[in-house]
């Protein structure tokens, strides 16, 4: 079995979920930021992102509370390509975003997609997305 990669969707979507629980953002913490990670981990079975998902998440954070419970909910997961983003990812990325898609009005490929896509590839893992415009 490949090992399963969240894709931003999913830790945004539960970030959401559990930040609406229990009264307002403000009045949360970095551990009830761990414990929601540790949960999703439960609940997806992977703690495995990607330096772009990290990214992508890390850039959503309004104000520096945020960024604190953001910053505590993702030390709660292991980017599993190390930083890492090298010249295959890229031009796997590039070959992925000019890719016609086969069936008429597919949803446009988002760079960080493409990015993405290219480097779980290079990693032979599987995504959990519930993106459909990601590539095939």
């Amino acid at each position: 079995m490949r090992p399963l990669i969240l894709d931003t969707n999913i830790l945004v979507g539960h970030w959401h979920r559990r930040k609406s629980l229990g009264g307002p953002l403000a009045t949360k913490t970095a551990v009830d930021a761990e414990q929601w990670a540790d949960e999703l981990v439960g609940i997806e079975g992977t703690d495995a992102i990607l330096t772009p998902v990290y990214l992508e998440v890390v850039g959503g954070p309004v104000n520096g509370h945020e960024m604190t419970l953001t910053k505590a909910y993702l030390g709660r997961f292991r980017i599993i390509d190390g930083g890492r983003v090298i010249p295959a990812d890229w031009a796997e990325a590039h070959r992925l975003a000019e890719r016609i898609p086969r069936q008429p009005g597919a949803k446009p490929r988002g760079a960080v997609d493409c990015l993405i896509k290219a480097i779980v590839k290079r990693l032979r893992c599987d995504v959990r997305t519930f993106d459909l415009g990601m590539p095939r």
